[in-house]
């Protein structure tokens, strides 16, 4: 079925114009720009530099125009698949077809003087992701630029309503943003760390201590300071634990709620969820303090840095900290300062010394949000209210929302509750809206003027972002062989915590991508399946992602293991001995370990083996020489050991003596199955030896059914399973172990005798779901590890089941990895540490 086109870019209702960051000097070139099928964000202004239209995914969107006389347009296509600049004159024709070219840079010069462009528009792709929204402009903004989050997205608005820089940032959904230093800060929902990028998209910090996702400041001094939830010792949910943090993270400062505010203080609502103080904003006061917003006490608190001491208190209940409070014209009661303001949020400071807040007002539906601003005398412990703002257009508010005060005088805000309230707006002191950019959820909004941002570093750093999709692609490679590492776990860790960025298993070619923004990683590889040793790319080495195109890697994995190779002759012609079967028999056990066919020219070569010393024999399928062991003994008493280390490839050549082929002319036939599902078991090896010399009489290899039939002459045999691949454990009939080739049951010749094999190893089985809603979560990592290290490992299903099959008897314990880094990696059984896990016993064909 066709894909729909999507809707246009969103329309815009106008009143004044307005130019934001446009460039000092205007070349008039440009003189008409429109797009089809779908529409740019607004119409063509020559003093508009900054574009958007919709685009879905391989659509054709056609940019046409006019260029004037005497003035060379050169067209810069960016994006993964862009195709060289074009040099355009006159009337011309652009195309954008996303995700190939994403952004369209339409740069101006004189024609007799190209040395740089004089002027430069760009059209940028929105992505089909990105939300619906509508702008409507009725007077002269005084912001230059506004901050969101939204969705899976980081948007900066122009006083236009044109988005201008955006960061996806899914499956996060991000929920605080700020400029702090001139590089933009955020955290996502539920998310840990706090993240420091310049605009280009690159992670220059991640705050390595855990936060509350919903504010962090700078102090004056240089320090961050935020806070974490807490459950109390008292035994309440979300008590706040302040902390400042020094240029390393560490801790500087830490004032907690528990030890300050009585349990009398909480002011109980309806609206509140079950929890204590529930803060969501914390604001440096410039006076060696800091102020805090509790929703869940209705109030603000200012706390001394180098006392702790409460300093005041606004709204909430009474204590001897509380401010009086003047509405202007009178001093309220202190039961009317209980509810003064109602799961408030985004208190701030101004120049001019007020403090501003968000008063949700959700003590009661038909209260309606409002941002109030006082005026603080702390010598005559008063508040008063010198300035109140409403929208008629706010519904009630339970919670959300941000009040933001302009340096002329109008405000940005959001009213709360974003399914409710879902625009942002700049609003004049009487309340009268001037931009309102419609169908915007967002927890807060920040505003900008000129000359708080850069426009062009915001244009660069979208540039540099539109070249291709960042992150790290390239291949794992085995350190010795050079053989690819199929199904290698690639993981990049964010290298001021090593929490976990993003992740990709390596397909059968040892390829992968993991999707990450551009910063510093440390790159972790996991082999699953043990082969391989585990650990950091390098000792380790820093990989740096860069911004405009992916960073390549060529990782490679130390092998755990390694393998025994040779030729099998014929002994005194040194004949090949085509299709010989050669078995190493386990170091510790004797057991049959892992088996080979050779190739045409009698070589073969095993699959990895774990170190040991490994005993070889070597015997023809077709009966026609006699078997012998690596060394050229009969019996595996007098073999050559075959010694396997890591990485190596160990030598082990066999002569064999030609012999007699037994005749034919009965049969055993019959099926092998697998003990605990009953399924027929392909390439299997069954063996006949006869009864009285135990001599090899003649081979076969069950079909896909399991099915095996031997030509043997009439007479007595033993019979010997064999599994190749190693995971089930050989035995003789009937169900007699290897070693117990004495006490095996004679099979008469004709007759049908079935079999069943156990696993030598166990099994761990279940699902994994995520643990507020239950949805199964496929494509997580499991990984088993055993005394020795990891052991298996597995990938979830789409109904996020999994099965780490071949696991050796013993204890485990189990890991689960999201590789989205959305989810904290965990322990069965819910622990976050490895010592803390609760172990899994696997017995040999258990489950």
């Amino acid at each position: 079925m066709a894909r729909p086109d999507p809707a246009p870019a969103a329309p815009v209702t106008r009143g004044p114009s307005v130019t934001v960051g446009a460039p000092t000097a205007s070349l008039a070139g440009l003189t008409a720009l429109s797009a089809a099928p779908n529409p740019l964000d607004h119409a063509f202004s020559p003093d508009r530099h900054d574009y958007v239209v919709r685009c879905a995914d391989d659509q054709t969107i056609t940019l046409s125009g006019t260029v004037a006389p005497g003035v060379r347009l050169r067209a810069v296509a960016l994006g993964p698949g862009a195709p060289p600049p074009a040099l355009l004159t006159a009337s011309f024709t652009q195309v954008l077809r996303a995700p190939a070219t994403t952004t369209v840079r339409l740069e101006l010069a004189p024609a007799d003087d190209p040395t740089g462009p004089t002027d430069t528009y760009r059209v940028r792709c929105l992505p089909p992701s990105f939300p619906e929204y509508t702008v409507t402009v009725s007077g002269t903004p005084q912001a230059s630029h506004y901050l969101v989050t939204w969705g899976t997205y980081l948007v900066l608005f122009d006083a236009e309503g044109t988005p201008v820089w955006w960061l996806d940032q899914a499956p996060r959904r991000p929920i605080d943003a700020k400029v702090i230093d001139g590089r933009l800060v955020s955290t996502e929902s539920g998310g840990d760390h706090y993240t420091f990028r310049d605009w280009d998209g690159t992670v220059v910090r991640t705050v390595g201590h855990v936060l509350d996702h919903h504010d962090l400041q700078r102090l004056p001094d240089g320090r961050l300071v935020g806070f974490e939830y807490v459950t109390s010792d008292r035994g309440f949910e979300e008590e706040a634990r302040f902390v400042a943090l020094d240029e390393d993270d560490d801790e500087t400062w830490v004032w907690r709620t528990e030890d300050h505010i009585d349990p009398s203080e909480r002011v109980p609502a309806a609206y509140k969820s079950d929890n204590f103080a529930h803060v969501n904003a914390v604001e440096p006061d410039g006076d060696g303090g800091v102020v805090w917003s509790a929703r869940s006490l209705d109030a603000i608190y200012a706390v001394d840095l180098a006392t702790d001491e409460i300093r005041w208190k606004l709204g909430g209940t009474d204590r001897p900290e509380s401010l009086r409070v003047s509405d202007g014209t009178r001093i309220l009661d202190p039961a009317e300062v209980v509810n003064l303001f109602a799961g408030q949020h985004d208190p701030r400071f101004w120049p001019d010394g007020t403090l501003s807040v968000m008063d949700n007002g959700s003590s009661d539906p038909q209260r309606r949000p409002r941002l109030i601003r006082f005026e603080l005398d702390l010598d005559a412990r008063l508040a008063t209210a010198v300035e109140t703002v409403t929208d008629p257009r706010a519904a009630y508010s339970g919670g959300t929302g941000s009040a933001r005060r302009l340096s002329g005088g109008n405000w940005v805000a959001t009213w709360g509750l974003p399914q409710v309230n879902r625009y942002i707006t700049e609003l004049t002191p009487a309340g009268e809206p001037v931009l309102t950019i419609h169908g915007v959820a967002t927890y807060r909004v920040v505003p900008f003027e000129a000359g708080d941002l850069e426009p062009d570093e915001l244009r660069s750093g979208m540039d540099a972002m539109a070249g291709s999709p960042t992150g790290l692609t390239g291949t794992v490679l085995d350190a010795v062989d050079g053989a690819p590492v199929a199904g290698a776990g690639i993981a990049l860790l964010h290298l001021a915590d090593t929490s976990l960025a993003g992740a990709a298993t390596a397909g059968a070619d040892g390829g992968f991508s993991v999707p990450v923004p551009p910063g510093a990683y440390l790159a972790y590889l996991l082999d699953a399946t043990g082969a391989h040793r585990s650990g950091f790319h390098g000792p380790p080495s820093t990989v740096t992602v860069g911004a405009g195109a992916p960073t390549d890697l060529v990782a490679t994995m130390d092998p755990r293991r390694g393998t025994i190779a040779g030729t099998v002759t014929e002994d005194g012609t040194g004949a090949p001995v085509p299709g010989a079967w050669a078995v190493a028999l386990d170091p510790v056990t004797g057991a049959p370990r892992s088996g080979v066919t050779a190739d045409a020219a009698g070589r073969y070569a095993t699959d990895p083996l774990p170190v040991g010393d490994y005993r070889v024999v070597l015997l023809d399928p077709a009966g026609a020489h006699a078997p012998r062991f690596h060394g050229g003994s009969a019996d595996a008493a007098g073999a050559t050991p075959a010694p396997v280390s890591e990485g190596g490839s160990t030598v082990a050549d066999a002569a064999l003596p030609p012999q007699p082929v037994e005749p034919g002319g009965s049969s055993l036939d019959g099926r092998v199955t697998d003990e605990r599902t009953g399924a027929g078991l392909p390439g299997v090896w069954v063996l006949a030896l006869t009864a009285s010399r135990y001599s090899l009489a003649g081979t076969a290899v069950t079909d896909d059914a399991g099915g095996y039939a031997l030509d043997l002459a009439a007479g007595d045999y033993k019979l010997v399973v064999v599994d190749p691949s190693g995971r089930r454990a050989a035995e003789w009939h009937e169900d007699r172990p290897y070693h117990a080739i004495a006490e095996a049951d004679t099979a008469h010749a004709p007759a049908t005798v079935d079999a069943s094999l156990t696993d030598s190893g166990g099994r761990i089985v279940g699902d994994v779901r995520d643990r507020a809603s239950g949805d199964a979560l496929p494509g997580t990592w499991i990984v088993a590890i055993g005394p020795a290290g990891i052991a298996g490992g597995a990938v979830a299903a789409g109904d996020g089941s999994f099965e780490i099959e071949g696991l050796a008897p013993g204890t485990y314990r189990v890991t689960f990895v999201d590789p989205s880094g959305v989810r904290r990696q965990q322990y069965w059984d819910g622990a976050d540490a490895y010592d803390d896990a609760t172990t899994v016993p696997v017995g040999a064909g258990t489950t």
